[in-house]
Order: C-alpha cells, then sequence, then structure tokens
C-alpha cells in the first residue's frame, strides 16, 4: 500500500491520540498545528514500522503521541511557577485596561501583582529571554528544551534515546558548575523558588538573580553546542 494511502487510513487516530492525551488544551494552544505534529508523527512512524516492532497501531500510537507530546513542550518552556505568574500577569494587565481605559505602565502592574519594579521587571526579562536560551536542537533539528529533559518521558523508543544522550551530557555540565550555580538552577528551575526568594537565600538584587540565570544557562547552551548539540 502507498505512503500516502496509509497514511490516511491512520488519520483519525490523531484526533483520538491528542484527545486522550491532551483532554484539556491551555490557553493559546494552536490544536491543529498540534495535530499537524501528529500526521508528522504518523508518517515517520509508518515509514519505520517493521513487524519487529510488535502490532502497528500501538507503534503508531506511540510515534503520533511522541511528536504531540515535542511539540506541547516547545510551546511551554516555563516553569510551572513562571507560568501560574504570567498567567496572573496577563489577568492583571487585562483589568487594569479595563480600569484605566489605556495600557498600563510596568510600575502600575507591579504594584497589582504586589512585586517592586526591578523584580517585575527581572521576571518579565527571564519570560521574554526563556525560550531561547533554555532550548537546543538535536541532530534532527528539533529543538529540545535544556531544563525540560530532566524530567522527559518520550515514549518515541528513537527520540527518547537521543535525548537520555543529551540528558546524561547535561548532568554532566550541570555538576561541573560552581555549587552557587548548581543551587540556582536547582532551585529556580526544579522547585519552582521566585527570583526574590533566591535573591534573599543568596544576598543578591533580583536583577542580579535574572543575569547569574541567564549567564549559567547560557555556559551550559554553550557547552552543549560545542559538543555537537548545534543551536
Amino acid at each position: 500500500m502507498m505512503l500516502a494511502a496509509q497514511a490516511e487510513q491512520y488519520l483519525p487516530m490523531i484526533r483520538r491520540v491528542r484527545r486522550r492525551t491532551f483532554p484539556g488544551v491551555w490557553q493559546g494552544c494552536d490544536v491543529e498545528e498540534m495535530e499537524s505534529e501528529g500526521v508528522i508523527g504518523l508518517v515517520k512512524g509508518l515509514q519505520s514500522y517493521d513487524a519487529s516492532r510488535g502490532p502497528i497501531e500501538p507503534y503508531l500510537w506511540r510515534r503520533i503521541q511522541g511528536a504531540m507530546l515535542d511539540w506541547a513542550r516547545r510551546e511551554d518552556r516555563l516553569s510551572r511557577g513562571q507560568r501560574r505568574l504570567q498567567r496572573t500577569r496577563e489577568e492583571t494587565m487585562e483589568r487594569l485596561r479595563a480600569e484605566l481605559g489605556r495600557e498600563p505602565d510596568d510600575g502600575e502592574v507591579a504594584a497589582a501583582l504586589g512585586l517592586d519594579l526591578a523584580e517585575y521587571q527581572a521576571t518579565h526579562d527571564a519570560w521574554q529571554n526563556h525560550a531561547h536560551i533554555t532550548t537546543v536542537r538535536g541532530e534532527d533539528g528539533d529543538e529540545v528544551g535544556i531544563l525540560d529533559l530532566l524530567a522527559n518521558d518520550d515514549p518515541d523508543p528513537e527520540a527518547h534515546l537521543e535525548r537520555k544522550q543529551v540528558l546524561e551530557r547535561l548532568r554532566l555540565h550541570i555538576e561541573e558548575l560552581p555549587e552557587r550555580d548548581r543551587a540556582i538552577i536547582r532551585m529556580y528551575f526544579l522547585e519552582d523558588v521566585t527570583m526574590a526568594e533566591i535573591a534573599a537565600v543568596l544576598g543578591v538584587s533580583v536583577p542580579r538573580v535574572s543575569q547569574l540565570v541567564k549567564r549559567i544557562l547560557g555556559n551550559l547552551r554553550e557547552r552543549l553546542i560545542n559538543e555537537g548539540i548545534t543551536c
């Protein structure tokens, strides 16, 4: 059977996988784009399938699901704490626009959020820069979130192996960081500690914490690039 005909036969599976894997979607999620990634996973699955992999439908399900999970990780790289604060910021800005009849300035948004201006601006800078700083590209050209790798459970065996290899290198480089840098990575990305709380622990300003995070991630990114994981 031709590849196009095979793909058409299994297209209904894509929506079933999406609904089962993502019963709810987050604000701004492009469902059509997610399902398009599922189509790519389906085609790659059909191309790589052979009988030694077992029944075809469970195999294709894993490939489609893996493609969608990869897409979701690329689209949603912020930590849980950052996402909560970002949603609160968006809601606050919408409320202030209605109350003021104009676009609120940073000072007004910061005050409404209960943050000082420096902390708000540092956090906003982190949102703006996070996606660029914390992503690398594997040999297949797909973007990989550096810190997302720490909790990756990709069901696609081939993608899982590639990510595992990158993860091993990343963990090694994190272990080689100075103790303070390791602590910052742990607090900010794995424990959802805010920049203000990290600043209090380290005895530095919030903008300084933002600078440290950027420097550490830039360092990790450069080390991975030097090992052939190109950006």
